[in-house]
């Protein structure tokens, strides 16, 4: 969500590799429900057999493939992220700093959901015979505190600070159909004469 706001708020032409801001944040929500899908099937069905370990370990290999499938969407993400790097750097919008400070607290969320994501293919890496699971700290100094980490880092940078002000906001599809949008007509962003972004 805030790197589809980034696109629209800090690039002339409102997309990334083709894809326009406000379809950014539904794409990755859209992938993110599949690999959720694909993990909670492998969960439910290793919970769900009995006595057969080498169902078991089947069934957490496709967790694992789930939790696979999230890191690469994770990559692709981050390819989108460093696209937008390189065109807010070519294109220098206004409050540049903001948007690159932000942008880095992006990258330091994306550290740490794969150090989470890296952590749950090592705790069942071994199959049934994984310890991990039976020791609390790797729980929380690898799965929660990442993600702890992550939110307060978001709130000390907030997107909402960085990206405020009117003509900030993503248009409506309404708005898209009406053709009140420059950029969605592939115009020069009507963002350098909105200029109120992270006032």
């Amino acid at each position: 969500m805030v790197l589809g706001r980034m696109v629209w708020n800090f690039t002339r032409r409102a997309k990334i590799f083709g894809i326009y801001a406000w379809r950014i944040g539904m794409v990755f929500v859209v992938l993110d429900i599949i690999a959720f899908i694909v993990q909670v099937a492998g969960a439910a069905m290793a919970a769900s057999t009995l006595n057969n370990d080498a169902a078991i370990l089947n069934d957490l290999h496709i967790y694992m493939a789930g939790v696979g499938i999230q890191q690469l969407f994770i990559l692709i993400f981050t390819m989108y992220a460093m696209s937008l790097h390189r065109t807010i750097l070519a294109e220098k919008p206004q409050h540049m700093r903001k948007a690159l400070i932000l942008l880095y607290t992006l990258y330091a969320c994306l550290a740490l959901i794969t150090t989470r994501i890296v952590f749950r293919l090592i705790e069942y890496s071994k199959g049934l015979h994984s310890t991990i699971p039976n020791h609390e700290v790797f729980q929380y100094c690898l799965d929660s505190l990442p993600m702890l980490v992550a939110l307060v880092l978001l709130n000390a940078v907030h997107p909402g600070s960085v990206m405020s002000g009117e003509g900030s906001e993503l248009p409506s599809r309404k708005e898209r159909r009406a053709g009140r949008v420059s950029k969605f007509e592939g115009v020069e962003k009507a963002g350098q004469s909105k200029g109120s972004l992270g006032a």
